[in-house]
């Protein structure tokens, strides 16, 4: 009998020694296959959040300028300027500014109105549903006699004071 004892014990002890090599192997892949499944969770986690953004940037597309001309802004500032019942004097590109994959389209402006349509129309311009900024303005008043000679017509800013302003508008154009 201890003649079988002993290889039982021994063919005991080896497949305890067998099953612990193969259970650390076990858990060395578990381990392995845990963390790529973090990772996974990682990048799909990244993935919609990139797909949300996407969305936002193609609610935003038509709000940008879709070319990287500046007739695009010459256009729609126009209209605003028609609207607000502002005299534009004269409309020259600035260069433009680019920063990143944006680049800023830029013209300056100069118009002739009163206050109120002055203020009519920077309101048209910041509060747009088209993503137009004004970077920079100078104000300065003007004589009524100074344009009545000069042949602009008056008669519609009532008694407001005249102003002549250079404005500085831009867009944004995404590459």
């Amino acid at each position: 009998m201890k003649k079988i004892i002993i290889p039982v014990i021994l063919l005991f002890l080896f497949g305890i020694f067998i099953a612990n090599i193969i259970y650390k192997n076990q858990t060395a892949g578990i381990k392995n296959i845990e963390a790529n499944m973090s990772e996974e969770r990682k990048k799909q986690s990244i993935l919609g959040q990139i797909k949300e953004i996407e969305g936002k940037i193609k609610n935003y597309k038509p709000r940008l300028s879709d070319t990287l001309e500046t007739h695009w802004l010459l256009e729609n500032v126009s209209k605003m300027a028609g609207k607000a019942g502002v005299d534009l004097v004269s409309i020259k590109p600035v260069s433009s500014k680019q920063e990143g994959d944006y680049v800023f389209l830029r013209i300056s402006l100069k118009v002739i109105c009163g206050y109120h349509q002055l203020g009519n129309f920077i309101s048209k311009l910041e509060n747009s549903e088209l993503f137009i900024k004004i970077d920079n303005m100078e104000l300065k008043l003007v004589e009524r006699s100074a344009l009545v000679r000069s042949g602009v017509g008056v008669s519609k800013y009532a008694e407001s004071p005249i102003t002549e302003t250079v404005l500085t508008v831009s867009a944004v154009y995404i590459k």
